[in-house]
């Protein structure tokens, strides 16, 4: 049976889709994604339990009670050919209703509080199915997140990436002997619980994918050379010119998946464009933590280096309340030293600075002037012998603890 998680799966990876469907492996499951499934239980325990409060009329789904017009159905499964998806409650739509034909607006419950495009092509599935048993495509669904906050959520625009993904996934199913997709490793791997296995094959064919930095497209674009390990496109290298711009400035340097590969081949740092650093008597390091669901900073954590002595600050947010505090203690701290760079690694920390200063202010305004983002003295300038730009990837291969 084709499920929306294989449906959501395909967008992300077509050889995970492919596991899904066409095999019995059941990979390991991450321990994140495991939270969010428990989350999703109690949210849609909660929400059904309100339901029948609400609505004590309500009954269980069955195909025969949709030809009926019952107006709120619970608990609804789904099934039309090899298509099968659960919805937490139908509801009947009055205005595109008529006495001899019945239609309904599915409701699904998730574990976010956000709703991701992945969740919104996963009640579009449970709308398609439905609109095969109703003979109507709902018009919208509705997505109810952690914290009961229901949204209502646009269906049109995705049944035809639906009836598509649904074409290319029945090819496996009519052939038992088509072959699974190209290993392909990206960022949803992480979660995957086919992740680990993925990855121990990619490193064991030395593919291309394993260099984070190269695009799907530049990926094919090597392989039609005849380009497929990273060995390979190693011997690619080849040394350029610093081109300069009409205004004689220098132009930024790209990104050059080669000579990542070279450096991994010859397991040494090369350097294109030598970092050139200020140094300051008093520097700051930052690292933010935070819930990106709930779109909140639970941890400020502080370096502050001045010459011999260092100074170390975590500030810790123990509820969404306390997030305000944490935020005054990191400019309090910081504006003792009106000067000093702050440095950090890559765009996340420099994202969360600007929305903390937008939701609460206080005297943060040269915060964000004095940010020196770390990866922008390395990205296109140099390479160290590793397949990404990771802090702790990097971290590992200096020797940091």
């Amino acid at each position: 049976m084709i499920t929306p998680e294989i449906l959501v799966a395909y967008t992300q990876c077509k050889l995970k889709a492919y596991f899904l469907l066409c095999t019995d492996k059941k990979g390991t499951v991450h321990e994140y994604t495991s939270i969010l499934e428990e989350v999703y239980r109690k949210n849609k325990e909660r929400y059904l339990q309100n339901l029948k409060l609400k609505f004590p009329e309500a009954d269980l789904y069955s195909p025969e009670k949709i030809k009926n017009g019952i107006p709120v159905l619970l608990e609804v499964n789904l099934t039309f050919d090899n298509l099968k998806a659960y919805a937490v409650v139908l509801t009947k739509d009055d205005r595109h209703s008529s006495p001899r034909k019945h239609n309904y607006t599915p409701t699904i419950v998730i574990g976010t509080r956000k709703v991701s495009r992945e969740q919104k092509l996963q009640l579009a599935f449970v709308a398609y199915i439905l609109s095969k048993l109703q003979q109507e495509k709902p018009v919208s669904g509705i997505i109810v997140g952690n914290g009961d906050k229901a949204s209502t959520i646009k269906l049109e625009a995705f049944y035809k990436e639906i009836d598509t993904i649904l074409k290319n996934i029945k090819i496996w199913t009519i052939n038992s002997k088509s072959e699974p997709p190209n290993l392909l490793l990206n960022k949803d791997c992480l979660e995957c619980p086919f992740g680990n296995e993925c990855e121990a094959k990619a490193i064991e064919k030395d593919d291309l994918s394993l260099l984070r930095r190269m695009s799907p497209k530049d990926i094919k674009k090597n392989q039609k050379k005849g380009i497929f390990t990273i060995n390979q496109l190693s011997y690619l290298f080849k040394p350029r010119k610093q081109r300069k711009g009409k205004n004689k400035t220098k132009v930024p340097l790209p990104y050059r998946p080669e000579l990542q590969a070279l450096a991994i081949r010859t397991k040494k740092i090369y350097i294109q464009e030598l970092p050139k650093f200020t140094e300051h008597k008093i520097e700051i390091f930052l690292d933010i933590e935070g819930t990106p669901d709930q779109g909140s900073y639970y941890l400020i954590g502080l370096l502050i280096s001045n010459g011999d002595e260092q100074l170390f600050y975590s500030f810790w947010a123990d509820s969404l309340k306390d997030e305000r505090v944490i935020w005054d203690g990191f400019i309090n701290e910081v504006n003792k030293y009106p000067t000093a760079p702050i440095y950090h690694y890559g765009a996340y920390d420099s994202k969360a600075i600007d929305i903390l200063k937008k939701r609460y202010g206080k005297d943060s305004d040269k915060v964000s002037e004095r940010l020196v983002n770390v990866n922008s003295f390395i990205y296109g300038k140099v390479y160290f012998p590793v397949k990404s730009n990771a802090l702790k990837e990097l971290g590992d291969f200096v020797g940091a603890v």
